[in-house]
């Protein structure tokens, strides 16, 4: 309560609020007596007075699944509070998503805070709330690290805390497996306490559901892929979560495990696989929404990997 008596800090204080009318944020009040007589409360714009109501009526009930980050403002920046100048830049940035591509990895994050999020924070995304999650990546393999890194230096620049969070694949190649450049990034995110998720299967491509991949190849377009996609589809649930989607199956590649995940499939099977679907095949998943389904995306997930993603995002939003 001690900013709400400093006219200086009153302009961050509203930059604050302005930030809450936006519904990026809600507004916790643990003393509204001594709130609601402070003069930058009565100096304010009708909207602080109407905010300050519904945050009064809010704290009679529990909080919902969303906004569970809490910020303290104070102009004592003791036990993690923040200053009004320090809180209102922290609350006018969005969540970060780090990944290795932010145009197809942020392709399996759209699709999994639409059909997976909890219906209040689809109800936000679907709100229009500016700059709520930033999904960003450097596009390049193993370049996540730095751009972690870099994320993290410029929270430290500010004296503000990191709000950050990061999801890749494994690269698996077979169940188990999980690659050097996605230790890595574990590594880092363990380093800075940042909530990470490692993706179980090979690549983002295993997530993508049957009924999507056969409604992708069944353009008519698209007929030299359906041999490829029909292999696919035949693969046992351990061959489909590391099968070399993009880029086929090429048995001279083959480590000694990959050799025996396969050793099933048949040479015809083999020989169709080869084909990979390329890079763009992840597009699959917006081009072809009518049949992909949350129920869809669970069943081709099964380990919960996209679920326990979107509670991480909710969990720092």
């Amino acid at each position: 309560m001690d900013a709400v008596a400093s006219p200086e800090v009153w302009t961050y204080l509203d930059r604050i609020v302005h930030r809450i009318e936006d519904g990026a944020h809600i507004w916790e009040i643990y003393e509204p007596d001594t709130l609601e007589a402070s003069e930058w409360l009565k100096a304010g714009r009708r909207g602080f007075l109407e905010l300050f109501e519904g945050a009064v009526r809010r704290a009679s009930y529990p909080s919902g699944d969303l906004h569970k980050r809490r910020v303290v403002v104070s102009l004592d920046p003791a036990n993690g509070a923040l200053t009004p100048q320090k809180a209102a830049r922290y609350v006018s940035k969005p969540l970060a998503v780090l990944v290795e591509n932010r145009f197809t990895d942020g392709k399996l994050l759209d699709t999994a805070l639409e059909l997976l999020a909890p219906e209040s924070l689809r109800l936000l995304l679907g709100s229009g709330v500016p700059d709520l999650i930033l999904c960003d990546g450097p596009g390049g393999n193993g370049e996540l690290p730095k751009l972690i890194e870099e994320y993290v230096a410029l929270a430290a620049a500010d004296g503000l805390p990191n709000r950050i969070v990061v999801f890749t694949d494994s690269d698996g190649r077979y169940p188990g497996h999980v690659s050097k450049e996605a230790h890595a990034i574990d590594a880092v995110c363990r380093k800075y306490d940042i909530p990470c998720c490692i993706l179980k299967k090979r690549c983002i491509e295993n997530y993508i559901p049957d009924e999507v991949l056969s409604a992708w190849a069944g353009k008519a377009d698209r007929r030299a892929y359906r041999a490829a996609v029909s292999a696919l589809l035949r693969l046992t649930t351990d061959q489909r979560d590391h099968a070399p989607i993009k880029s086929g199956l090429h048995e001279e590649k083959l480590l000694a495990e990959e050799e025996s995940l396969y050793a099933s499939v048949d040479p015809v099977q083999r020989t169709a696989m080869r084909q990979g679907l390329g890079n763009r095949v992840i597009e699959s998943l917006s081009e072809q929404r009518h049949v992909l389904s949350a129920d869809a995306l669970r069943c081709r997930d099964q380990g919960g990997d996209l679920d326990h993603l979107v509670q991480l995002i909710v969990g720092e939003l």
